[in-house]
């Protein structure tokens, strides 16, 4: 009897309560266990990019548990995830972005305006290529096509034949009107006396309604 005591008097350890560590940084919690001779062992690192690096999630055994000395409190803790760096946009079409962008967890905004970039092509993005993203998002800008205010040019006085050459270039077909309709002349001798647009009118040509023209031949 007197042996057992001894040894109860020389390795009995006092428990303790188990201290509370969750919503604490990891290094926070480290002079509170060596206090009560814990030990701290991670578990698991939860991905987390709305809360910092570090901070205690989860632990076992729970706060108020009884616990030993030199026993381990298991926790797990939050953690950034890897940076992500900004894809080149630039000359892609937006269907093939955003099918590219959605399989790398990027959310995209989107600015679509007149530009010399064929239609939905991307033509800027912000951040540039190969530079961080902050919280995975990109902005992207892209061309509405080509709608830039232009001076209507002077057609009074060419031949028909030139001034219709022009204006098929750009994909435009002009309501001709004829004063000499009884002359039969090969249109290749007629001339432009009046227009409608008049020359200098400053217009914007849109890619998706057609411009009237009008040419006043004789």
């Amino acid at each position: 009897m007197g042996g057992y005591g001894m040894c109860q008097w020389l390795f009995y350890t006092k428990s303790c309560t188990t201290p509370c560590l969750i919503g604490n940084y990891v290094h926070e919690v480290l002079p509170i266990l060596s206090h009560y001779k814990l030990n701290l062992r991670l578990i698991h690192q939860k991905i987390d990019p709305d809360i910092p690096e570090g901070v205690i999630l989860s632990q076992i055994p729970h706060a108020g548990k009884e616990i030993k000395p030199h026993q381990s409190i298991f926790v797990v803790t939050t953690k950034k995830p890897s940076a992500m760096y900004a894809p080149a946009c630039i000359e892609k079409n937006i269907t093939l972005l955003l099918s590219e962008l959605q399989k790398q967890n990027i959310v995209p905004r989107i600015y679509v305006l007149p530009h010399q970039y064929p239609k939905d092509s991307c033509f800027a993005q912000s951040p540039d290529p190969d530079l961080p993203l902050e919280k995975n998002k990109l902005v992207l800008y892209i061309s509405a096509g080509t709608n830039k205010p232009v001076i209507w040019p002077q057609f009074i006085g060419l031949s028909l034949e030139r001034a219709t050459s022009f204006l098929e270039q750009h994909a435009i077909k002009p309501y001709i009107i004829n004063d000499t309709p009884l002359l039969h002349k090969p249109l290749s001798t007629y001339t432009i006396i009046d227009q409608r647009p008049v020359a200098g009118t400053v217009i914007n040509v849109d890619e998706v309604q057609q411009l009237s023209v009008q040419l006043r031949i004789q």
